[in-house]
């Protein structure tokens, strides 16, 4: 339902802007008329903030699934914030530091790898070997066969196997600088040479000192990991600090104009808050003051819409959509209705939907999610209703008869179902059909309503009662037909169709001349293989329902397939009833996400395309009063202080 917009003024002196926008902030009443694009990132606090707070998945071990943050706005001053800010900025320096070291831990862990297996077989002081300017060398690696090709050109050189295998030696040769290269070049493609040339010690030397500064390192590492879980301590105070932080910082991007003798916003409230916005400037100031007016033709007042807890939810897939406009008829309530209904016949399973209430509900109060997601949980949730009474109309308890799992108790082969889409195909294609004709029906009455709101009868006549009477008079003509077998209830469908089509004729053309009149009567009448389509789109409904109960029985058959019959190896029987119960919970787990997901889907797009094309225009934008912007607190509370 939407609410009346009033246009505002407020007047304020300039030295209590930031104590007037404090209380709209805090009080939420008050739309700013020109929304401002204020990016976040501008602020080098809030970088900060955002990067400790991305940086603590890596220090901090438990995080808790679902954290809850309250925060008393009162407690947090400047002192704390700048407490957490100095303590951030640190975090972040060791975090560099535990970089570097690691990075440098790598290198030293790669280099005594390296000299390890020539440290108690190759007594050779490579860093003098490396300065030497006579004196070459090589340590390489070669494979068997390619030794015993190269082992000829190594007889002139003092050469050493240091270690050897069935598949690769390791030689340590010795000679004149000059011929060593010669040699080198001649091998080449036989042999991996392994660079010594960095090390400026012997090997065992160079061993040890890797080693000591290997030991080191660990040791600042574990003091610097220290010091930074100290900081970590709770990680909840840098979110706590950003939420506000970057809330103080869009206050104070908020713009104002001013006159020669006075400060001034200008925004929207809704028309309830009047006396409220009155009664806060009062109080708190003493010159200030508030000016209202209607909007002009001129001027796009935003869309504040009101409705139920039961259907406020679904306010989020209207907005997916597109927000009504501020004088348009809110769709939301009437679409709520066919929304659960739809998507109980789609999911239609009794134990999917007992699932859905217990997990969506414990998620919404444990967790408590703000926003979109709140709203998504709670439609799913209140969706598990109707799924529940659909399985149980359905006959399907994850799969099962839920009487023949009661008769299982009692010895008894009890069954049942009211509809049963796997035995009666025609008959849920049948309802699904009739859904959607009266989903359509309805939009075709709002469109009705929105007309006569305009004045604009010839439209209501041509596009709205025209097809309501060809729809009435299509179904009378069935129901006579293939139930009642009477000729009077035929010859009244008849008529009803006779009617719709002289509407369209008359009244679809009604502003045109005579050949305007004719190509808008034919035009209008070619509507019906929209319509065609748009009730052969609720077909989904039988197909995504029929499917999902077969994925579930196909589970359940292969479950069985595998379940242990009585008697026979202990080990065997736990193996099989283990692996029945995997497939059980894996697959219905599956088959509860797809359903889920297709039914979400599908919903929206009957909602979306056939019901909303119907009569809705949409493209306004919400009323979204200035307030506290929260990206990590869950709730904020004022304790101690007078609530305005």
């Amino acid at each position: 339902m939407n609410k009346k917009i009033l246009k505002t003024k407020i007047f304020f002196k300039k030295e209590d802007k930031n104590n007037l926008f404090s209380l709209l902030q805090k009080n939420s009443i008050f739309m700013f008329e020109n929304k401002q694009n204020i990016s976040l990132n501008d602020d080098d606090n809030l970088v900060l903030l955002e990067k400790v707070i991305n940086m603590s998945k890596k220090y901090v071990k438990k995080h808790k699934i679902f954290d809850y943050i309250e925060a008393d706005m009162n407690i947090i001053d400047t002192t704390v914030l700048n407490k957490y800010l100095s303590n951030a900025n640190a975090i972040v320096k060791i975090d560099n530091e535990l970089n570097t070291l690691y990075s440098r831990f790598k290198e030293l862990d790669t280099s005594i790898k390296e000299v390890l297996p020539y440290k108690d077989i190759l007594d050779v002081d490579f860093g003098k070997l490396n300065l030497s300017l006579y004196t070459g060398y090589m340590l390489f690696k070669v494979s068997t066969a390619n030794y015993e090709i190269i082992k000829n050109f190594l007889l002139s050189y003092d050469s050493q196997i240091i270690y050897s295998d069935k598949k690769e030696k390791t030689v340590f040769v010795f000679g004149i600088k000059d011929e060593m290269k010669i040699l080198a070049y001649k091998i080449k493609n036989y042999i991996n040479i392994i660079d010594m040339s960095k090390y400026t010690s012997s090997i065992t030397q160079t061993y040890n000192n890797l080693d000591a500064e290997l030991i080191n390192i660990k040791k600042t590492i574990n003091m610097l990991n220290n010091n930074i879980n100290n900081l970590y301590k709770d990680v909840n105070n840098y979110k706590i600090c950003y939420d506000i932080l970057s809330n103080e910082f869009v206050k104070e991007q908020m713009s104002y104009s001013y006159t020669s003798n006075t400060y001034y916003i200008s925004g929207w409230i809704n028309s309830n808050d009047k006396t409220f916005l009155d009664e806060i400037l009062t109080l708190n100031f003493e010159y200030a003051s508030a000016e209202y007016s209607e909007a002009t033709n001129e001027e796009t007042p935003p869309t504040l819409i009101q409705n139920s807890k039961l259907v406020k939810p679904f306010e989020n897939i209207t907005s997916s959509y597109s927000v009504p406009k501020h004088n348009e008829l809110d769709p939301t309530p009437l679409m709520s209705v066919w929304y659960f209904i739809i998507f109980g016949l789609i999911v239609g399973d009794a134990g999917y939907g007992l699932l859905m209430f217990i997990l969506f509900g414990l998620y919404l109060k444990i967790k408590k999610p703000k926003g979109g997601t709140n709203s998504l949980i709670k439609v799913f949730m209140y969706s598990s209703i109707s799924v529940i009474i659909f399985g149980l109309l359905y006959g399907s308890f994850f799969g099962y008869n839920p009487l023949n799992l009661i008769g299982l108790i009692f010895n008894k082969n009890w069954n049942y179902s009211i509809i049963d889409p796997v035995k009666d195909p025609m008959i849920m294609l049948a309802i699904s059909i009739g859904v959607g004709i009266l989903h359509i029906s309805c939009g075709l009455v709002l469109n009705i309503v929105n007309s006569f709101r305009k004045k604009e009868y010839h439209t209501a006549l041509s596009k709205s009662f025209s097809w309501l009477s060809i729809f009435l008079g299509v179904g009378l003509a069935i129901l006579s037909a293939f139930v009642l077998k009477n000729n009077i209830v035929l010859y009244t469908g008849i008529g009803f169709i006779g009617i719709g089509v002289l509407l369209i004729i008359i009244f679809a053309g009604y502003k045109k001349k005579i050949g305007g009149k004719v190509i808008s009567a034919f035009g209008g009448l070619y509507g019906i293989t929209g319509y065609l389509g748009d009730i052969l789109s609720y077909a989904r409904i039988f197909a995504l329902s029929l499917s999902g109960i077969e994925i579930s029985f196909t589970f359940n058959l292969l479950a069985k397939m595998v379940s242990p019959s009585l008697g026979g190896n202990v080990l065997l029987i736990i193996i099989r009833f283990i692996l029945a119960l995997v497939i059980f919970l894996v697959g219905h787990a599956l088959n509860i996400v797809l359903s889920l997901l297709g039914a979400y889907v599908h919903t929206s797009r009957l909602q979306y395309i056939e019901f909303y094309g119907k009569f809705y225009e949409g493209e306004g934008y919400l009323f979204e009063p200035f307030s506290y912007n929260l990206k990590y607190i869950d709730k904020i509370i004022f304790k101690g202080e007078k609530q305005q």
